[in-house]
């Protein structure tokens, strides 16, 4: 397997051989090609998932290394691993970490939207139209009961 002539495209990180790659999802035209039998591996009517999964993943690393071959993927998927890797080629993963970002993003700027929120302001004043409210109690509320 030799080194990318180009650019990398976007993807996860995948382990073939021992060696460490980026694996971008599958393209559109790939995920044509194979849907009819990726579609049997979700519903579990497919025969042959190990070759379906190493045919999926070929492809998207032939995406970024056009010289790797399908015997050097057959060799690296296995039981332990093809769910996983199935995962990545299909972009679960970089949604996954997609939400992540933006989640973190929301908590970095929840301080000043906390912040906002706490000052109501009458409209056309600027002044607030009433004080802030004071925090709500931590832990459980005592319920009462008749």
């Amino acid at each position: 397997m030799s080194a990318p002539t180009q650019t990398l495209l976007a993807g996860l990180p995948v382990v073939v051989g021992g060696t460490s790659l980026i694996m971008p999802p599958l393209s559109a035209r790939e995920a044509r090609l194979h849907w009819d039998r990726l579609r049997a591996l979700e519903r579990g009517e497919e025969e042959n998932a190990l070759e379906v999964v190493a045919l999926v993943v070929h492809a998207c690393l032939q995406r970024n290394y056009p010289a790797i071959t399908l015997d050097e993927v057959e060799e690296a998927v296995d039981m332990d691993n093809m769910s996983e890797l199935l995962s990545k080629a299909s972009g679960q993963g970089a949604f996954r970490r997609w939400c992540e970002q933006q989640a973190a993003l929301q908590a970095a700027d929840a301080g000043n939207v906390a912040t906002q929120l706490q000052t109501p302001v009458t409209a056309g004043t600027g002044e607030a139209s009433m004080p802030p409210s004071p925090p709500s109690p931590a832990g459980d509320l005592p319920t009462s009961t008749s």
